[in-house]
């Protein structure tokens, strides 16, 4: 029936429990599956993710290293999808919006931040990271519905800005995700 980006028999769901969940994606991308968890951006904190990022570092420095039992290519390869963020109020009310979760994410080392800001975006960013050895990626989301901004030749580059609009002479220049 068509090309499917997931598998419906390939997910659990852990409740209202974000530290057993980062544990289980652990367990999953250490074994060689390319993980993907999802919550509130309010419940990305610092508690859920902190066994991941210290890890992270942990087999980053067994890799690399003479005498290390890990080899390239036994890297963590998750990517967590943080809905509802940024400032988005109308939907989830003033208690779940996240905007301090890219202030210490943005602190920790080998962390990616993706913050899409329509659908066409977060298709292409999918598709990036569905070709794998993406390693820690942080994919934020609106959870209100957002027109398409890009084109539906529109390509996801990690680390690249992108123009919606360019003037010859602008009298001013917005930079936003």
């Amino acid at each position: 029936t068509g090309t499917r980006m997931t598998n419906r028999y390939h997910a659990l769901n852990v409740g209202i429990a974000e530290c057993n969940m980062m544990c289980i994606a652990e367990g999953l991308a250490a074994q060689g599956a390319h993980v993907w968890v999802s919550t509130f951006g309010p419940f990305f904190n610092w508690q859920a993710f902190r066994r991941i990022a210290v890890t992270y570092q942990e087999r980053l420095e067994d890799i690399s290293s003479e005498n290390g039992w890990l080899s390239q290519g036994h890297n963590l390869d998750i990517t967590f999808l943080s809905t509802a963020s940024n400032l988005d109020s109308g939907v989830n009310g003033a208690t779940h919006m996240s905007n301090d979760d890219i202030c210490f994410f943005g602190e920790l080392a080998h962390v990616k931040i993706i913050d899409t800001c329509c659908p066409r975006q977060f298709l292409a960013v999918a598709q990036w990271i569905a070709q794998g050895n993406r390693g820690l990626v942080y994919l934020r989301v609106m959870r209100n519905p957002s027109p398409a901004l890009y084109g539906p030749d529109y390509t996801f580059a990690y680390g690249k800005g992108y123009w919606l609009r360019e003037a010859e002479n602008p009298k001013a220049v917005i930079v936003s995700s």
